[in-house]
């Protein structure tokens, strides 16, 4: 420790005598010196190679491996972003590249990472060099994934006998499943599998074993590879009802053509002999009188419980002026 101290006051000697006014100013003047440089240099284009951690996923977002890859890339740009480069942590370096699904040979090109690299940059940066040249990939091995199953409702509908309709939500237990299978095949599978249902004229109640062998193959499992399905059917009826028209609001010299209409009505065929007909009000208001042709447009303004649907046939209606006849 001597040692060092005898050192700087000799060089103290020989440089500026005793004078320890000057020994500051030159301290002074090499601070200033190197903060000068320090802050031209951040403010200048510079070139530095960077590590950035890698993951590897496929497009479904399973990572191609446990271990974490790396690529040696080598950036330009001004000092200050070099820098904000350099200092930052391992976990926001982290770059994240996704497989296509579409992809059939086992490795990925580093060149493949410029642009995700690129989009993580700041626009002033460039990329100059990616030293890393390929990364292979295990396509071989099996990987699971869990899908969620749904059945296409206007598929079933097809599938139900004339005038029958599902009446309860569609139940599928389990409604998630895993399927194992190579990376490959594991990549093709959506998220989502609708469930082929093989039955026609469906008539009752539904309730069964649903097999998922249609996406099944020599490389792709399912477990399970049965799923229940359950829904409740029953039969409606369409029928053609006449009713009387009320009329509302017309003057004494004006009446309707035709005195009935006719209402289309869909009920469940449990509910038939429990609807009241004579609940139906078919409304006539001359106020929604159309001059241009003469017509007035009917609606239901009640409709009775049980009828799940009514609809009035041909609801423009024509009117006719009355003559009185003399006394």
């Amino acid at each position: 420790m001597q040692f060092f101290r005898n050192l700087l006051h000799w060089l103290k000697e020989v440089l500026i005598g005793e004078d320890q006014s000057n020994f500051r100013a030159m301290i002074l003047s090499l601070f200033f010196a190197f903060l000068f440089w320090f802050f031209y240099q951040l403010n200048t284009e510079q070139t530095y190679s960077l590590t950035y951690p890698v993951r590897l996923q496929y497009a479904n977002g399973t990572n191609v491996d446990t271990f974490q890859r790396s690529i040696l890339v080598t950036l330009s740009g001004t000092g200050w972003k070099i820098a904000r480069e350099i200092f930052a942590n391992q976990k926001e370096r982290l770059l994240y590249y996704q497989i296509p699904a579409t992809q059939v040979h086992n490795y990925v090109l580093s060149g493949s990472l410029r642009n995700v690299l690129a989009s993580r940059l700041d626009k002033d940066m460039k990329i100059v060099e990616i030293k890393n040249d390929t990364f292979f990939i295990n396509n071989n091995r099996n990987v699971r994934k869990i899908v969620r199953l749904y059945v296409r409702r206007e598929s079933l509908n097809k599938m139900l006998r004339e005038g029958y309709r599902i009446v309860s939500p569609i139940y599928i237990n389990p409604q998630v499943v895993t399927f194992e299978g190579s990376v490959e095949k594991i990549n093709q599978l959506p998220d989502s599998l609708p469930l082929t249902i093989r039955e026609n004229s469906i008539r009752k109640n539904f309730d069964k074993l649903v097999s998922l062998s249609a996406w099944e193959n020599s490389n792709l499992k399912a477990f399970p590879s049965n799923v229940r399905v359950s829904f409740n059917v029953e039969r409606f009826f369409t029928r053609r009802l006449r009713f009387d028209i009320e009329k509302v609001n017309f003057p004494e010299n004006v009446d309707l053509v035709q005195k009935r209409a006719e209402v289309l009505c869909v009920f469940k065929a449990s509910m038939e002999k429990e609807i009241d007909l004579k609940d139906f009000n078919v409304i006539a208001d001359f106020n929604k009188f159309h001059p241009e042709d003469s017509t007035i447009t009917l609606h239901l303004e009640h409709i009775p419980q049980g009828i799940e649907s009514a609809e009035i046939i041909n609801p423009h209606y024509k009117i006719k002026a009355i003559t009185k006849k003399n006394d």
